[in-house]
């Protein structure tokens, strides 16, 4: 039934969120050696993990109802992609500001 299905993608879109999460933050920490703002780089982590996630379990329930292709492969990436960009724009914007002309 329905619930079955809806209760199925929910679990692997958590299980995979999580695991990504993981794998991001651990990378940013570990490999990469940002301690300096730990909380940033869980956020971060998260946000992309969850981006990620959703497109996976999106493409795969596409798959199991025979409606993805290449363009609707391409247009779930290119949509996160917009959308991971805004997210840094808005992150930063204060790196766009104009520092005021001293007198």
């Amino acid at each position: 039934s329905t619930g079955v299905f809806v209760v199925f993608y929910a679990a692997l879109f958590m299980a995979i969120a999580g695991l990504l999460s993981l794998i991001g933050f651990s990378a940013r920490v570990f490999v990469l050696k940002r301690t300096v703002f730990i909380s940033q780089e869980v956020a971060l982590a998260f946000r992309q993990a969850v981006l990620l996630s959703g497109l996976s379990v999106g493409a795969l329930w596409l798959q199991s109802r025979d409606q993805l292709n290449w363009w609707t492969g391409s247009l779930m990436v290119i949509i996160m992609t917009f959308m991971e960009s805004f997210f840094i724009a808005e992150s930063c914007a204060w790196c766009w500001t104009v520092p005021p002309a001293r007198a």
